[in-house]
C-alpha cells in the first residue's frame, strides 16, 4: 500500500477541476484508491464522492493505493498534485 499525504492550499478547496484530475488520474491505473479526510473515506476514482468530501482550504487529505498498479498510481498522483499545489499555493 502506497499512501500521499496532500494539503488542499486552493481558496476554494477542493474543488471541481482538480477533483476530476484526480480522479482521471487514478482511473488510469488497476488499483484501489481511496481520499480521506477526517473521518471520511471515498474512492479516489469517484469525482461525486470526493466532491461530497466537501474538503476546505488548509486541510490535509491522505490519498491511499493498494493494488497492482499502486506504484504507477503513486508516481502518476503525486505528479498531479505537485502541478496542482503549484497553482494553488
Amino acid at each position: 500500500m502506497k499512501q500521499l499525504y496532500f494539503r488542499v492550499m486552493d481558496p476554494n478547496g477542493l474543488h471541481v477541476r482538480p477533483s476530476c484530475m484526480v480522479a482521471e488520474c487514478l482511473k488510469k491505473y488497476h488499483c484501489d484508491s481511496f481520499v480521506e479526510w477526517g473521518k471520511k473515506v471515498v474512492k479516489g476514482k469517484d469525482l461525486v464522492s470526493i466532491q461530497k468530501l466537501q474538503v476546505p482550504r488548509d486541510e490535509i487529505i491522505l490519498f491511499s493505493l493498494r493494488g497492482e498498479q499502486e506504484e504507477e498510481a503513486y508516481e502518476d498522483l503525486k505528479m498531479l498534485l505537485e502541478r496542482l499545489q503549484g497553482k494553488m499555493g
